[in-house]
């Protein structure tokens, strides 16, 4: 298996002029009106340091990510993958939000899901019943997670 570096940069234009695979922040995206065709492949980072930095929460919810996600990856083309908005659970970031590593945890998780229920709906065009035996399958599959992985609310 060959891992893969991603560039980190806040020129989203170099998505077009690089030729590397670059690692390029939906915040440094969200308000273009025109969006570079990629040269590269290139993944998408959520902007959840500096949101949570910036705000204490998440302004933007899972389905604005999702549909920002689903432009670039069609206007942009070449996008391996896209981060969640997950919420870091660094003394730092826990006093921004005033919420414990357990609703960090659970809140990661909870959106890491709704995004990916949200793509393969958009992906495959799928029915409700697939959508909600897709839901019941992620469910099970993590509380199968043995105990000192599983995240609970508390």
């Amino acid at each position: 298996m060959v891992a893969t570096f991603y560039l980190g940069s806040h020129q989203p234009h170099w998505l077009a002029t690089a030729g590397v695979p670059l690692f390029i922040s939906h915040r440094r995206l969200a308000g273009r009106k025109t969006l570079p065709r990629a040269a590269a492949e290139w993944a998408l980072d959520s902007g959840a340091f500096s949101e949570l930095s910036l705000y204490g929460q998440w302004r933007t919810t899972v389905r604005e990510y999702h549909r920002a996600v689903r432009r670039y990856d069609d206007e942009i083309g070449k996008l391996s993958w896209a981060a969640p908005l997950d919420l870091m659970c660094e003394p730092d970031m826990l006093a921004k939000t005033g919420l414990t590593v357990a609703e960090h945890q659970c809140r990661t998780v909870d959106n890491f899901v709704e995004l990916q229920e949200l793509w393969d709906l958009g992906r495959q065009n799928v029915r409700q019943p697939i959508h909600a035996r897709h839901s019941r399958m992620v469910a099970r599959r993590l509380s199968a997670l043995p105990r000192f992985v599983r995240i609970t609310r508390h």
